[in-house]
């Protein structure tokens, strides 16, 4: 799990460190492992052991070895660490494993088999092992995988001279973000309640076919804060980091919100609202303002219309 220090996050991270685990606890060549979130699922392929075979027309990918379970890891996702022209590995995932540039290919035409990646989209297949393609999981993507780095701007003489410390002015936001690209979604309402949904990362005899949900709580957070003017401010914290332990049995979640400086911030406070105590406490915040005799802080999210 990465740190969780950083500016603000445009989009929710979805993020989930599990085992892939064959049906039935039975070893198999190949299974799928899913994650649902509300209406949204995406799925993966998970295999044994397995190569790329060359053949007199191109490559095909060979019969997997059977197995039990496998970490859902970008070790097992396609990707490599081949030298291809001035750097060293696939940018995509340098991690991973089944990638090979076609310079590689020529220079070992010997060889008739290379190990492939074991884990991928079942709806996009990878069919070369020379191809530009995505690596799939469900874990936190490190920083220097090409999909975030892209997003760090330009670090250049210019910058360096005239800009640094600060981040670059084509810097973006959407760096922050780490889960894989399909699992950043948009963020979720606030005081709503989602379904998570797992399967194929427990064993069979944990859960039936493998399958699991549990209910994911938006939480009324915010933050009552004062300015220097004493002007009185309330604003929604947002949850946009979903962490999912499935070996661990446990959800993280991390919520976060941010004052322009200009604002200046003199004192703020930290503040919960519990679901069953939401009406009561719009209430009595209504009541406050129509008698003008005190102040209920409540965020936006319980002012705006459902």
């Amino acid at each position: 799990m990465e740190s969780d220090f950083c500016l603000y996050k445009p989009k929710t991270d979805f993020v989930i460190n599990a085992v892939a685990y064959a049906p039935d606890d039975l070893p198999a060549r190949q299974f799928a492992a899913s994650v649902s979130i509300g209406d949204y699922r995406k799925t993966l392929a998970v295999t044994g052991e397995r190569y790329w075979i060359r053949e007199a027309v191109g490559w095909s990918v060979g019969e997997p070895s059977p197995i039990l379970s496998l970490p859902i890891r970008y070790e097992f996702a396609f990707g490599g660490s081949e030298v291809e022209d001035d750097h060293t590995g696939y940018q995509e995932n340098v991690i991973g494993i089944g990638y090979y540039p076609k310079s590689f290919l020529q220079k070992n035409s010997f060889k008739r088999m290379l190990r492939a990646h074991q884990i991928y989209d079942p709806a996009k297949p990878v069919r070369d092992p020379a191809e530009k393609a995505s690596p799939e999981g469900f874990g936190f993507m490190p920083r220097y995988f090409a999909q975030r780095a892209k997003h760090t701007g330009t670090a250049d003489t210019h910058w360096i001279e005239n800009r640094a410390p600060l981040l670059p002015e084509d810097f973006s936001m959407a760096y922050w973000n780490g889960a894989h690209p399909s699992l950043q979604l948009p963020h979720l309402k606030p005081n709503h309640i989602y379904e998570l949904g797992f399967t194929g990362m427990v064993h069979s005899f944990q859960a039936p076919n493998q399958h699991f949900t549990v209910e994911l709580p938006v939480e009324t957070v915010f933050v009552h804060a004062y300015t220097a003017a004493n002007q009185s401010l309330c604003k929604d914290m947002v949850l946009d980091t979903v962490f999912v332990d499935v070996e661990k049995r446990r959800i993280d979640c991390n919520y976060r919100t941010s004052f322009a400086e200009e604002l200046e911030i003199a004192s703020c406070q930290l503040r919960f609202i519990a679901r069953h105590e939401r009406g009561d406490q719009i209430a009595a915040a209504q009541a406050c303002r129509d008698s003008q005799t005190e102040f209920i802080p409540i965020p936006p999210s319980l002012t705006a219309p459902a």
